[in-house]
């Protein structure tokens, strides 16, 4: 959730990203306001795309079905891959077995094979859940390991939920990237 004029608006990502190599970790960059309402209910709109190299990136949706410039689409609450069904690039992904981001190395990149495209159900999926007998949002700790859609670089991901006094909630979400090299 994002605030726009004052009021909640849902699905405006920031994420963060920083180079990683063997020598440590490089500053970190946030991007703010990745447009992911598509126009907001039943609109239209186009999805924000992202990609590693760029940051946030203006496409339409129709330059998008045939470009592997972007790396990420957020529409609504979905995150999608430019890989497989959903793109023509070659970004793939892959969830890990921690939650600790900052733990995450170039070593604990899986195999080539274990890498994923997006199918009909995206790589990058179930990071949150709704819960009707409480009425809140759920958030899953993982971290993913994303290869970029040009296929040369690797990225760790990680969803960070917190609201305006730091605590873990729904009032913001954020992902985290770093690439690994």
């Amino acid at each position: 959730y994002g605030d726009v004029g004052g009021a909640p608006v849902s699905a405006l990502y920031t994420i963060r990203h920083a180079e990683l190599t063997p020598e440590g970790v490089g500053e970190t960059i946030t991007t703010e306001k990745i447009n992911g309402t598509a126009g907001g209910l039943d609109a239209d709109g186009d999805a924000g795309y992202y990609a590693f190299d760029d940051g946030k990136l203006s496409l339409t949706d129709g330059q998008a079905a045939d470009s592997d410039a972007w790396d990420l689409r957020f529409f609504r609450f979905t995150v999608t891959l430019n890989g497989g069904v959903s793109g023509p690039g070659h970004c793939r992904g892959y969830v890990l077995d921690t939650a600790d981001f900052d733990a995450v190395s170039f070593a604990d990149v899986p195999a080539d094979e274990k890498f994923k495209s997006d199918r009909v159900k995206n790589v990058v999926d179930q990071w949150a859940r709704y819960d009707g007998a409480s009425g809140r949002t759920l958030f899953k700790d993982a971290v993913w390991a994303i290869q970029s859609a040009d296929g040369e670089s690797w990225f760790r991901f990680y969803p960070l939920f917190v609201n305006g006094a730091g605590s873990r909630d729904y009032a913001s979400i954020e992902f985290r990237f770093d690439p690994i090299r």
